[in-house]
């Protein structure tokens, strides 16, 4: 059982990274990340407010906000590396 668990926390450790990575490529990519990063945050609003009203485990919200911060980090790197570029042109 114990394999298991980490088997399966492996797993999910492997697929968040895979997210994250996938993400940051769009949102450095995208020709307009500060229009991107309102609308990631509204679907993130709605997406919490959807596990909110679900009767699930409090992880499962924990988890959701760390992969939020995270994406958030990318977000705020790329407007940061926009901002350099504009004013050293």
């Amino acid at each position: 059982m114990n394999e298991e668990i980490e088997n399966l926390r492996a797993f999910t450790f492997g697929m968040q990274a895979a997210l994250v990575a996938s993400i940051g490529a769009l949102i450095r990519t995208h020709p307009d990340p500060e229009a991107l990063s309102k609308m990631l945050d509204l679907y993130r609003q709605r997406e919490q407010a959807y596990l909110e009203n679900k009767p699930l485990p409090e992880k499962v919200l924990d988890s959701f906000q760390q992969m939020w911060k995270r994406i958030d980090i990318e977000i705020q790197h790329t407007l940061q590396e926009r901002q350099q570029l504009v004013k050293s042109t």
